[in-house]
């Protein structure tokens, strides 16, 4: 059997428990509700979110609508044994307002931040636990609680990385067995990795492969000549040129590098950036994935 129809053997139950024990349904505009695990949406967009009839609280206890964002720290999978395991994740929940019956929360996104955040209902007793620790995708790992929103500004590729905004740092993240790549569920990325996923989201067939192996997908180009949307690489770190504000063409502290460090994915001047002091290449993506 073909490993995509097994993998999706697999994890097609863990989807249909998910969306079976939702207690809630979303709408995007306000054009009907519906129950999807993830969402992604545009960040003008306005998502409502509200609860199905039989959602009701335990005798004592409330319900709040929450939202959980990612500790946005550095996560190392390079010590662990097994090829198939991942490090957990840390999430934060952070209850916004109570839950009304028949009556729908809105959330303007164009007031947040892009990238992935998670929305959901929480009980107030359960809110003492206000961080989780996991290696699935919260959206699967919680049963319905919680479903994942990506916002991102347009279709270009700055706009799909913009997906990954709010997420962590992970050297290097994984492929989880029958889940899929942790980058492609925007649970983390690296350097690399952070760069190919915009592509993949243009639907170009790049694998995950490392600072090292991006350079197959890519051209060198003139250090003297760089542009906007050029990938700029340090050996250990890749970067990509996103606003070229100084002396136009050279690589200089006023630039605005768009990248995926210790932080996770980021918009940071050159001149604060850890690798300033590094000798680096320039390249562009080859013809055929642009």
């Amino acid at each position: 059997m073909k490993s995509w129809l097994l993998s999706l053997l697999v994890v097609f139950p863990l989807i249909i428990q998910s969306l079976s024990g939702q207690s809630f349904s979303v709408s995007v505009n306000h054009f009907g509700f519906t129950k999807q695990w993830i969402y992604y949406i545009h960040s003008t967009d306005t998502l409502s979110f509200i609860s199905d009839e039989n959602c009701t609280p335990n005798i004592g206890d409330t319900l709040y609508w929450v939202r959980c964002d990612p500790v946005r720290e550095s996560y190392d999978n390079t010590e662990l044994k097994d090829r198939y395991a991942s490090t957990t994740i840390d999430y934060i929940i952070t209850p916004v307002q109570k839950v009304q019956k028949d009556i729908a929360m809105a959330v303007n996104f164009a007031a947040l931040d892009l990238g992935t955040t998670y929305w959901g209902i929480w009980s107030m007793k359960k809110a003492e636990k206000t961080l989780f620790k996991t290696a699935l995708p919260l959206q699967l790992k919680e049963s319905g609680s919680f479903v994942q929103v990506v916002s991102r500004t347009d279709d270009s590729y700055i706009g799909y990385l913009g997906e990954l905004f709010n997420t962590p740092f992970i050297l290097a993240p994984r492929f989880i067995p029958s889940v899929g790549h942790q980058t492609d569920l925007r649970m983390g990325s690296d350097c690399a990795e952070f760069l190919i996923y915009g592509k993949r989201r243009q639907k170009f067939v790049i694998p995950y492969c490392g600072p090292r192996g991006i350079i197959s997908y890519l051209d060198l180009i003139n250090p003297d000549s760089l542009f906007e949307g050029c990938i700029i690489h340090f050996g250990i770190q890749t970067s990509l040129l996103l606003e070229d504000k100084g002396v136009k063409g050279i690589l200089d502290d006023e630039d605005i590098l768009l990248e995926c460090y210790e932080r996770g994915p980021e918009k940071i001047a050159y001149k604060n950036s850890e690798f300033r002091h590094h000798a680096y290449k320039a390249y562009k993506w080859k013809s055929k994935f642009e």
